[in-house]
């Protein structure tokens, strides 16, 4: 059954199990910890607090019919702009909408961000050069929670005390996929149970993604 950690404690009275993690259904010890929560990180690791936040994010998929041909073996529409963020309103755009289409069935997947679904299903077809008011069939939509960090990328490898607030070495971590979690969590997770284990992954865990002094004094910042 599932149950969350409400909170961590190091107890160093105890070296073959020393930290306690604390749930609403009682107490587990355990060797070590891993914190795959993403956008929720800071939770657990208060030094990660505004270096490491949660960002919803909204993605439909729609179906164009004969409206578009189906162009998704050959091209992708994702596209960027700018990072914005309005202090007026308090409205922070994080500078991407994931736009491609799926060469087999031709649905558009189509989303970013905190967009209303009816607003991505109003969008689309303008995006694609059709004028007329239209709206495509909504095959599904939904919104999660990610994990963004201050610097863009993930952050992977053995958490800092910095990081923690606690003692011990035992504690590990994997998040911050910035919306791109399909191309790195998978990876990345693999990197953090061999890191755990204490293998080596250097030669294949790009050095932009781990975790090391001078990217958390200079960039997973909240300035």
């Amino acid at each position: 059954m599932h149950s969350p950690v409400t909170s961590i404690a190091f107890d160093a009275s105890n070296p073959s199990y020393p930290y306690v993690l604390h749930t609403p259904r009682g107490c587990l010890r355990a060797v070590k910890v891993a914190h795959y929560t993403n956008g929720h990180a800071g939770h657990l690791l208060p030094g990660l607090r505004g270096a490491v936040y949660p960002f919803k994010g909204t993605m439909t998929v729609q179906d164009a019919g004969s409206a578009f041909p189906n162009r998704g073996a050959d091209l992708s529409w994702g596209f960027h702009y700018p990072v914005i963020y309005d202090k007026q309103s308090s409205r922070y755009a994080a500078g991407l909408y994931y736009l491609m289409q799926n060469a087999k069935t031709g649905y558009f997947f189509f989303g970013g961000e905190d967009t209303q679904i009816k607003q991505l299903q109003d969008k689309l077809p303008t995006f694609l050069g059709h004028n007329r008011p239209a709206q495509w069939r909504l095959v599904g939509g939904w919104s999660g929670i990610m994990g963004f960090s201050a610097d863009g990328l993930p952050v992977v490898g053995r958490a800092k005390a910095s990081m923690t607030g606690r003692q011990g070495e035992g504690e590990f971590l994997a998040v911050a996929f910035n919306g791109y979690g399909m191309a790195n969590c998978l990876l990345a997770g693999e990197a953090l149970a061999k890191i755990m284990l204490g293998e080596d992954v250097s030669a294949w865990l790009p050095t932009a993604y781990r975790i090391h002094e001078t990217r958390l004094e200079e960039l997973l910042t909240v300035d």
